[in-house]
């Protein structure tokens, strides 16, 4: 695979922007979802050219780094890495915990009891918000009266400590970003966006607030997925745009018929590129296998290429390799009503974030109506039974005709995909 993206010059191009409305040497932060993507953007910009005072800062440090100020006046410090684990481990044989008092103890439930609690404040919800949980099931209400045990045991700690929970955290970033006040040792006057990735709520509000008041430029990525809920793009939807487009292929598909001819031919490839001046650093091979990197090392180094190497497990295994493989075995025939209905529930796939919320209406139905259809294998009878299941429905069923539109929706999306 050959790297050839002009990403340096456009993230170069977007900081002078910002620099001709917010003055010739204004400090511009660079806002990433990521502090990995920062580092590999600080990388392609110093491979183009050299900026001062370009800082690259991810939404989350952005927040907290505003609230820090307002934090110390209140006597308020930030929450230290692992604080919250650590206190709800804590707690556990304080709280009555009901039938899961036993579970819930073992050390391998207490990254997903912290997850959640997480979650929960990010999303700004309170102990008593989620205490007073009206759920049908009692098992789903004892589980939130557990949660909000934890929640509750958690604001306790904070105040004992001193420590600022998210909602200070938030209030005092806001109450920065409305005084104008910049970030510690650095006060960007203008922002420039890479990439895209949700952000918690509060998180969200203050990116909004702060970038309202700074010149500010998106860059485009080619390929992009659709906006994050309360991401970069959400943040800024009037921000001006620079685009970034390839300047050749990115990706170079080879097969050969047998793996020395492959290894010789990646060699052939490698040193074609180098040759047109790309450079060592821009150029990544790709394996499926990691067993197979052994005889590619040999050819690399007769070559006098010189190479590092990082070896994970089969992408086979990875998850949307596993979609790929499914949707494959689909599309070759393997598509019976369950081989369908895994691919509509595949958890990666996401149909609601591209196909919208009315294609994903009453999923929990569509096993029951896909056994109701009557077909058993084949794409285009599984199709036609589900239009002739809606045309048989009661009128007033509203919830399976919901639901069953829903499902027409996403399955001729996928169909399209499939026989494409």
């Amino acid at each position: 695979m050959v790297l050839r993206e002009d990403l340096g010059d456009r993230l170069a191009e977007a900081v002078r922007r910002v620099r001709e409305r917010a003055g010739r040497t204004a400090a511009v932060a660079v806002v990433t979802p990521s502090e990995v993507n920062g580092a590999f953007a600080r990388r392609e910009l110093a491979g183009v050219t050299s900026f001062i005072r370009v800082s690259f800062v991810t939404p989350h440090a952005l927040h907290r780094a505003l609230a820090l100020p307002g934090l110390r006046a209140e006597g308020l410090r930030p929450e230290p890495p692992g604080w919250l684990r650590a206190t709800l481990w804590r707690s556990l044989d304080d709280l009555d915990l009901g039938p899961y008092a036993a579970v819930l103890r073992e050390p391998g439930w207490l990254p997903a009891l912290t997850r959640s609690v997480e979650m929960l404040e990010a999303g700004g919800l309170s102990a008593e918000e989620v205490r007073a949980l009206d759920a049908r099931d009692e098992d789903l209400r004892a589980r939130a009266r557990m949660l909000a045990a934890l929640m509750e045991a958690a604001a306790e700690a904070r105040r004992e400590e001193r420590i600022a929970g998210p909602e200070d955290e938030a209030r005092a970033a806001m109450r920065a970003v409305e005084g104008d006040a910049g970030v510690p040792a650095n006060v960007p006057a203008g922002a420039v966006l890479l990439g895209d990735a949700r952000n918690p709520k509060r998180v969200a509000r203050t990116l909004s607030e702060w970038l309202a008041k700074r010149p500010t430029v998106r860059l485009s990525l080619p390929h992009a997925p659709p906006p994050a809920w309360g991401g970069l793009t959400a943040a800024a939807p009037e921000a001006e745009v620079v685009g970034a487009e390839p300047r050749g292929p990115t990706v170079r598909w080879m097969r050969t018929p047998d793996q020395v001819r492959e290894n010789a031919e990646i060699v052939r490839r490698v040193q074609r590129a180098i040759g047109e001046g790309t450079a060592l650093d821009r150029i990544a091979i790709v394996l499926p296998d990691p067993s197979e990197a052994i005889a590619l090392r040999e050819q690399i180094e007769r070559a006098g290429i010189p190479a590092s190497w990082q070896t994970g497990p089969a992408l086979a295994s990875t998850p949307a390799a596993s979609l790929l493989l499914h949707a494959l075995s689909v599309a070759g025939g393997e598509d019976s009503v369950a081989a369908w209905y895994e691919l509509l529930t595949w958890p990666g796939l996401r149909l609601r974030q591209v196909l919208g919320a009315e294609a994903t209406r009453g999923r929990g139905r569509w096993r029951r109506l896909l056994s109701r259809c009557g077909a058993y294998r084949g794409t285009a009878v599984i199709g036609d039974a589900l239009t002739a299941c809606l045309e048989e429905l009661a009128e007033d069923d509203d919830a399976d005709r919901a639901a069953l539109d829903g499902l027409l929706a996403s399955y001729g999306a996928l169909r399209e995909v499939t026989e494409g």
